[in-house]
């Protein structure tokens, strides 16, 4: 059952959930059925009678949609911007507590450079003739 309220007109229905994001109420022919509706298609009004008051429902118009999707936007960015800083901030912190476990490994400075090239220190020596071996390593 979810509870909503559009204007003066206050109501709970029973409803299936679907994931989507929507700034609509999304009320189809079971609960049209059950408060016994009238829909005016012109108008895209919808009538009815709840507890011997009379509601009308209408549509949003075009400006007040416009002004509900952007503040659906602008949180959705702040959220998202809000997530990305928390989530920066405990890796930052994850790799500091790891990094503090060995700091005894790391230098206290850096070399300001690549090391020197060294010399070829792993080489196989092939015997002249030879053929190499066509197995595969395991």
């Amino acid at each position: 059952m979810i509870k909503f309220k559009i204007g003066k007109y206050q109501d709970e229905v029973l409803c299936d959930v679907v994931p989507m994001q929507a700034c609509h109420v999304l009320l189809g022919k079971p609960w049209q059925h059950d408060r016994s509706t009238k829909h005016d298609g012109r108008t895209n009004k919808y009538s009815l009678v709840l507890n011997d008051h009379k509601y009308v429902l209408h549509p949003m118009s075009p400006s007040q949609v416009n002004d509900v999707y952007q503040m659906m936007s602008e949180s959705r960015e702040k959220k998202k911007c809000e997530e990305e800083h928390e989530e920066a901030e405990s890796q930052e912190e994850e790799e500091r507590r790891r990094v503090g476990n060995y700091e005894d490994v790391f230098p206290k400075e850096l070399p300001s450079g690549l090391p020197p090239l060294r010399g070829i220190e792993h080489q196989i020596d092939f015997v002249s003739g030879s053929q190499l071996p066509n197995k595969t390593a395991y």
